[in-house]
């Protein structure tokens, strides 16, 4: 990603944004976080160049991964869903879909890092 990118992230856990803040520090991107998922979308369908990085059931509410990609078509940016542990049918959906990350609670900096990377 370029220097001019940005990290959109949406998630009400502080230890996962402040992840991405670090991650996004690191590699030169702009950090820009959201409270709802319609803000998200709308600002980074704006943007030539980034990554989303959202808790699924921010994104997604309704468990459903074609939501995600819906989202990810009209954002035309990649997205790294963070799921919780028992987000098995979101986890699934993702493996078959495979167009975005994932990555699991609790959030690593290290698996952040590697997801936004693809």
């Amino acid at each position: 990603m370029a220097q001019s990118a940005t990290l959109f992230v949406l998630d009400d856990d502080p230890q996962a944004v402040g992840i991405a803040r670090c991650v996004a520090e690191a590699h030169g991107l702009h950090c820009q976080e959201f409270e709802t998922r319609q803000d998200l979308v709308d600002h980074a369908s704006l943007q030539p160049q980034g990554c989303i990085v959202a808790a699924a059931v921010a994104l997604a509410p309704d468990g459903c991964a074609q939501t995600v990609s819906d989202i990810q078509q009209r954002a035309a940016l990649p997205i790294v869903l963070i799921l919780e542990p028992d987000d098995a049918d979101m986890a699934l959906a993702a493996a078959q879909a495979s167009t975005y990350g994932v990555v699991s609670r609790p959030v690593s900096e290290q698996e952040l890092t590697a997801a936004v990377e693809r």
